[in-house]
């Protein structure tokens, strides 16, 4: 039987529900309303109607803004969101355009662009946070604010740690713990998988925590690390991350990596400079990749980062190739504290 796409969609939508992640049901509700854009552009859309031709031209609509922004990333949920409708849809004995198969095989081989990932050398963070300022033509010096360089610290702190941004808003002294000499982040629970994971403090991650908390140990278990420190206010991660792009520009990292723009039959390669791809989760990136350099276990790695599965991870650290299976320590070297003046 043939039926109304948006009706059919509603009852797969309740079926769904109680079986999806709430982030996975939220992206099944942008779907649909970016279906409802096209159908109050070109009339109701029926089962039957969806041809291996509709669906090229709907993913190419995606890809072209007239349905409203979508990224490569999203592209490619969209389609499997799709198709996972569609299979539900034939399974139950709705008519489906024959074109059904060819569809599936259509979306398969949608190769979405694939970016360098942004980390950065000892060196380069090194220069990010040691920057103090710049100097004007007429040699008056001008001072980095201090929300700037709070913003800048919790980067490299992020990039010693492992965490999202986000998670540093919750940080408490709670999840501080001294064993022998050493400090860890203990039982921290992650936001997006709910998993509880731990991580060592090295000696720049402490000199920073120090820097807005220097008598962290007499603080109350619930007190926040980061927030209120200082008169400093958390900032959001957009903002942070146009600081670093800002700062990156004036500290030198011009470093050039490849971007791939555009999807499906529109892509092209360039060379960029690396402030102008530097976000706050380059800071996870970099963590990940010194972990796996310096020879440590990717699943304990997976854990710290939160991931539901290591093939998450593997994805961050694909060009790496190899690691050792073991426990080993995690201080700077002496070189890197040499950069860090530590």
């Amino acid at each position: 039987m043939n039926a109304n796409f948006s009706e059919v969609f509603e009852k797969y939508k309740e079926l769904k529900k109680p079986q999806l992640k709430p982030g996975s049901y939220a992206s099944l509700l942008k779907l649909q309303t970016k279906i409802d854009k096209y159908q109050s552009k070109k009339g109701t859309l029926y089962l039957q109607n969806i041809s291996l031709e509709w669906f090229v031209v709907f993913m190419k609509e995606l890809t072209n803004g007239k349905l409203g922004r979508c990224t490569n990333k999203t592209l490619k949920l969209y389609g499997t969101l799709l198709c996972g409708f569609l299979k539900h849809a034939k399974m139950f004995g709705y008519s489906i355009n024959n074109d059904f198969d060819q569809i599936l095989r259509y979306y398969q081989n949608i190769k979405t662009p694939k970016n360098d990932k942004a980390i950065l050398k000892d060196e380069e963070l090194a220069a990010l946070y040691k920057y103090k300022g710049y100097q004007l033509k007429n040699g008056a010096f001008i001072k980095i604010t201090p929300a700037q360089q709070f913003g800048i610290h919790l980067f490299v702190f992020q990039s010693q740690i492992g965490f999202r941004w986000g998670y540093l808003a919750r940080l408490q002294r709670r999840h501080l713990q001294k064993k022998g000499n050493n400090w860890y982040i203990v039982d921290f629970e992650t936001q997006k998988r709910g998993k509880v994971v731990s991580v060592h403090l090295n000696d720049l991650a402490i000199s920073i925590l120090r820097v807005y908390r220097k008598a962290f140990e007499e603080l109350s278990g619930k007190t926040y690390l980061f927030q209120g420190s200082k008169n400093c206010k958390l900032p959001s991660c957009g903002n942070a991350t146009h600081n670093l792009k800002v700062i990156g520009k004036r500290v030198g990292l011009l470093r050039e990596v490849l971007i791939v723009q555009g999807t499906l039959d529109k892509v092209s390669k360039k060379y960029v400079p690396l402030y102008t791809v530097i976000a706050t989760h380059t800071a996870r990136r970099t963590f990940a990749s010194n972990w796996i350099r310096d020879g440590r276990d990717i699943y304990k790695l997976s854990k710290i980062l939160g991931h539901s599965s290591v093939s998450t991870t593997e994805n961050y650290v694909k060009e790496l190739k190899g690691y050792i299976p073991e426990d080993i320590d995690t201080e700077l070297n002496t070189s890197q504290r040499a950069l860090f003046l530590l």
